[in-house]
């Protein structure tokens, strides 16, 4: 029996055909400058608007509870005002992202919106995104993953340097609601400290991503260009918005699905016997496995690369004029998981270190068990 069609796809496809028309009769009127073709071109981005709207509206519930063009259009506006996308050949906005010898060559436009749509009601995929909305991960998430990893960090230091200038930089809130507790002075060097060894680690492959095992000799982890390779430039994320990794007993429970905690609580059984937290392998080993298994409560989730941090930590402040992982606050240090330093042994982390007045992003010996550590993860659109 063919598997069934998802009844918004064909609108989806229509859309996509006459933003092809809307977009070549521009360049014409453009070209040849005649009436006729500027009133075509009119009456085609009215239509297209309209069945945008309409499409929008017919949607099921748990899909517009993402706000997804709203969201998307934040997106793009934050990627493009910090200085991380670029006017492409071909006349739209996207990145350069890194080839397999490290220079930023290969052009991918950004993922248009109904790009992100087609993959969210696709007949594969449908059910398990509504089930993680439903646990709420809710926030989207464009990752210019190509792009260098210093660039990204840089925008976020960047951004983080302008909010301090205009008295506008917070300690990470425990509830929206609470007041904003200032940070008043910054790190004699800056917002923002970054472990040498990320200088260049993406290009040179020193550091490697989606390792299945934290070992030096059999990560099974691949490179940044190889990945871009693959999947392109560009992640399209759905996230849960936690700014506050939670500590023990803090953990909350939502749609059938219990958030991790640095305790390990709901996956005490992947650590080791007579451990009262878990490590790095044992956080991997159990969102590796529980992703695997249909029925988990964290299925179909992986864990966070630096690059997803930097990006949910520049959109958490842009959004709310918060740091995010304010450890010695009201949050937690994070352990980025999606990437891995074989020569070093060390896994990615990343925190605001309010006693040293700076963001730090830094690495754990894969071994290490801290209490105020954890771990985000985040479910894959495109």
């Amino acid at each position: 029996m063919p598997e069934s069609r998802h009844p918004h796809l064909d609108e989806l496809k229509k859309i996509k055909d006459m933003q092809r028309q809307f977009h070549e009769t521009v360049r014409l009127s453009i070209v040849e400058g005649t009436e006729d073709l500027v009133q075509k071109a009119e009456q085609l981005g009215k239509e297209l608007g309209a069945n945008i709207i309409a499409l929008k509206e017919k949607l099921d519930p748990f899909e517009q509870e993402l706000h997804l063009q709203e969201q998307y259009e934040s997106q793009i506006t934050l990627l493009d005002q910090s200085g991380l996308l670029e006017t492409l050949s071909n006349g739209g906005k996207g990145i350069k992202a890194m080839d397999k010898d490290g220079k930023p060559t290969i052009e991918y436009p950004i993922p248009t919106s109904e790009e992100i749509i087609e993959k969210l009601i696709s007949p594969e995929q449908r059910e398990i995104f509504k089930t993680k909305i439903e646990q709420g991960f809710v926030k989207l998430l464009i990752v210019p993953f190509g792009l260098p990893l210093i660039n990204i960090a840089q925008a976020y230091q960047k951004a983080l340097q302008s909010h301090f200038d205009r008295q506008k930089l917070f300690h990470t809130k425990k509830e929206p609601t609470d007041p904003n507790e200032p940070i008043t002075e910054l790190h004699k060097d800056g917002p923002m400290y970054i472990w040498d060894k990320y200088n260049n680690a993406d290009a040179t492959g020193e550091l490697v991503y989606e390792p299945k095992k934290l070992e030096k000799d059999n990560h099974q982890g691949k490179t940044k260009s190889e990945i871009v390779a693959q999947k392109g430039g560009f992640k399209v994320l759905l996230i849960e918005d936690m700014p506050n990794i939670p500590r023990e007993g803090n953990a909350i429970e939502k749609g059938g699905r219990t958030q991790i905690d640095t305790k390990g609580t709901t996956i005490a059984k992947y650590i080791e016997q007579g451990k009262d937290t878990p490590s790095p392998i044992e956080y991997l080993n159990a969102l590796q496995t529980e992703s695997k298994i249909a029925n988990s409560p964290y299925y179909q989730e992986e864990p966070l690369t630096p690059e997803d941090q930097l990006i949910y930590a520049l959109t958490h402040l842009e959004e709310t004029d918060e740091v995010v992982d304010d450890y010695a606050g009201n949050g937690s240090i994070s352990y980025q998981l999606g990437a891995y330093f074989p020569s070093s042994g060390y896994v990615p982390y990343a925190c605001w270190a309010r006693d040293v007045r700076r963001f730090s992003l830094d690495g754990f010996v894969v071994g290490s068990r801290d209490g105020f550590c954890g771990v985000r993860s985040a479910v894959g659109v495109y």
